[in-house]
């Protein structure tokens, strides 16, 4: 008995840079932790853009339109409809390819897939996407 308990655990690793548990630091944590210990240095100025570089702006600056212009993929992987998952078992035929700075990439029909590189415009009828490193 006393060997078992002295035993590490035998969880796999995963490797999943979107998986949160209990000892991870939330970002809302964070940002409360440094409203907290930060306070603010000095008064604040106008300047020229052209001097600012090096300073600390003091206030948000909202752009004028979005940002990227469409959603677009956080990672390299496969692009499909969520709602088509189960329905397919998780398998798709790969029916296009999605780069970066594609300005209008091809629909993607209801069963089908399309690779997808990060950063690129996810295409109509898409909502979710595999990371590569899980397919």
């Amino acid at each position: 008995m006393a060997e078992l308990e002295n035993q590490t655990s035998t969880k796999p690793d995963l490797n999943d840079c979107f998986l949160h548990d209990k000892d991870r630091l939330k970002h809302e944590e964070a940002l409360e932790i440094l409203k907290a210990q930060l306070a603010a240095l000095g008064t604040t100025e106008v300047i020229p853009l052209k001097e600012a570089t090096g300073r600390i702006i003091a206030e948000e600056i909202t752009a004028p339109r979005n940002v990227p212009l469409s959603d677009n993929a956080a990672v390299d992987g496969y692009a499909f409809s969520h709602q088509s998952y189960e329905a397919n078992g998780g398998h798709f035929p790969i029916v296009s390819r999605v780069a970066a700075g594609d300005l209008s990439p091809s629909a993607v029909p209801e069963n089908g897939a399309a690779r997808i590189f990060t950063g690129a415009s996810m295409p109509e009828g898409t909502d979710s996407v595999a990371m590569q490193e899980d397919c």
